[in-house]
């Protein structure tokens, strides 16, 4: 917390002081229509961090990878912001980067427990994709020891 404003450090400390180890009340959610599914983060979710000094979980890692996704969205669905006067998409470093995000569930579900490579399991995740026609793909991947998140981006 060295580097934070006066500002942001009383602003972490009121959220410190508002969350409770064993609240499963939903602070905010996020629906992710590729998954069909809503994600949520609880004030339990915040004390694994806040309080209790854990690092992140699968909830907090996919709730912020799907506010990227709907950034990404969004920004593709206003055309006008990034593209010519004929309505194609302008090249460049103008232009907006088609993203597909995978959950934190993806490389699990894609290798089993012995790194055996399964892409059945992630065939259905794999059927509006046209990979062809996406700039970036991002997938987290969640190292069980030691405790650690890797972000892959393939480009």
């Amino acid at each position: 917390m060295d580097k934070l404003s006066e500002k942001e450090k009383a602003a972490v400390q009121r959220l410190r002081d508002s969350v409770q180890v064993e609240n499963r009340t939903v602070w905010t959610s996020t629906y992710n229509g590729a998954t069909k599914e809503e994600l949520t983060i609880t004030g339990h979710d915040l004390s694994l961090i806040l309080l209790q000094g854990k690092w992140l979980n699968n909830e907090i890692v996919n709730f912020y990878l799907n506010l990227v996704r709907l950034d990404n969205m969004c920004r593709i669905s206003h055309r006008e912001c990034d593209s010519g006067q004929d309505g194609n998409v302008v090249e460049g470093k103008e232009r907006i980067r088609i993203t597909t995000i995978f959950s934190s569930f993806f490389f699990a579900k894609l290798f089993d427990d012995d790194m055996q490579y399964k892409y059945s399991a992630v065939r259905k995740w794999m059927t509006d994709i046209d990979v062809g026609d996406v700039d970036l793909i991002i997938a987290p991947f969640h190292v069980r020891m030691p405790n650690h998140w890797t972000l892959v981006i393939a480009d």
